[in-house]
């Protein structure tokens, strides 16, 4: 998944979440939206596994109308992982 387009479509990183950790990722983003969240989940990256930790954090908007939007920031942790 390149940096353009993840700007594009920034969901477009769930294509490439572990089998195992997408359901995780998937509650995380779509379930209570208005409160702040912090996991860690693993990345497939031609076949090479990352592990990366993530925050994400209500903005909600002016328009009512056009619900709540998320921050997120993440940080790649594999370097910790295989240490510890």
């Amino acid at each position: 998944v390149s940096t353009e387009s993840l700007t594009q479509n920034p969901m477009e990183f769930l294509t490439v979440v572990h089998p195992d950790d997408r359901l995780q990722v998937d509650q995380c983003l779509l379930v209570d939206l208005e409160c702040q969240k912090e996991i860690e989940f693993r990345l497939l990256n031609d076949l090479e596994e990352r592990w990366i930790w993530l925050r994400t954090f209500p903005l909600e908007n002016e328009d009512l109308f056009s619900g709540v939007r998320l921050l997120f920031v993440a940080e790649d942790i594999t370097a910790k992982k295989r240490v510890g």
